[in-house]
């Protein structure tokens, strides 16, 4: 029997809940760990403190592993969409992640179908034009010439920057992938018209990959931080609107949601 660990991180908090099937397939369940996240001003712009989900998550691991609870196999992380952080040459991360909810991106939508105008935005990603996507908050950098740009080598979303923290890999899931109206359904690329309307190149845009891959293990600190070992990090539907829909119980073609 294996036994698996997910990480569900909301605007407002966070959970750890594991999980196992038993032998005649039923999902048990049981609470770890929680913890608040929500956004911090600093000056006129809201962030998001990854470091503190960072540590709160390895606090979970540590609960995990000092509690009366059998080896863990692996586990998984899904956030809110479209947000995400830079990367340096270095591996460092540049800066505290903008938040969704920051006003940077304004107007942003308006100015950008001025160059790319908002049926072929649509045409191309199939998603919702809505002014927080990550598309508009990469314009609103563009347009404040934002000196981040200089040391940027990856982009990573939320749910991939952690487990680039957890592993040192970097790969972008799938499900997020289409939360930023730069990717195109059609072609499972990065939409390169996109990018030419941004001025930018995709080159800092990492390698999709599909939800049940595996990204690596933890890194060595980590494992002596935790006391968890040969754990696998492992690639979920991580953006969470995604996940719930993943998990209605329903089969074939014959249904909906709400």
């Amino acid at each position: 029997m294996k036994n698996y660990l997910a990480f569900d991180l909301g605007a407002s908090s966070g959970r750890a809940i594991a999980g196992y099937l038993s032998e005649d397939q039923q999902l048990n369940i049981s609470e770890i760990h929680r913890f608040q996240t929500g956004m911090i001003q600093i000056n006129d712009s809201w962030h998001w403190n990854i470091f503190n989900f960072f540590q709160e998550m390895k606090n979970a691991l540590t609960k995990y592993n000092q509690g009366n609870n059998p080896k863990l196999s692996s586990f998984a992380i899904d956030t809110w969409g479209v947000d995400f952080g830079l990367i340096s040459q270095n591996d460092e991360i540049l800066g505290l992640p903008y938040a969704y909810r920051d006003s940077r991106t304004d107007g942003m939508p308006e100015e950008f179908f001025k160059i790319c105008d908002k049926r072929t935005v649509y045409n191309l990603t199939g998603i919702e034009v809505m002014q927080f996507n990550s598309v508009y908050q990469l314009f609103a950098m563009v347009k404040q010439k934002s000196s981040l740009f200089n040391s940027t080598q990856s982009l990573l979303f939320i749910p991939d920057l952690l487990n680039f923290l957890f592993t040192g890999e970097k790969a972008t899931e799938f499900s997020f992938a289409t939360t930023s109206q730069m990717f195109n359904p059609k072609t499972n690329q990065w939409e390169k018209k996109i990018f030419e309307a941004l001025e930018l190149t995709s080159d800092f845009m990492c390698n999709i990959v599909m939800p049940g891959k595996k990204i690596g293990g933890l890194r060595h600190p980590i494992k002596e931080e935790t006391g968890c070992r040969d754990i696998h990090v492992v690639s979920t539907v991580s953006h969470d609107t995604g996940a719930a829909v993943a998990a209605i119980p329903a089969k074939g073609k014959d249904w909906a949601y709400i």
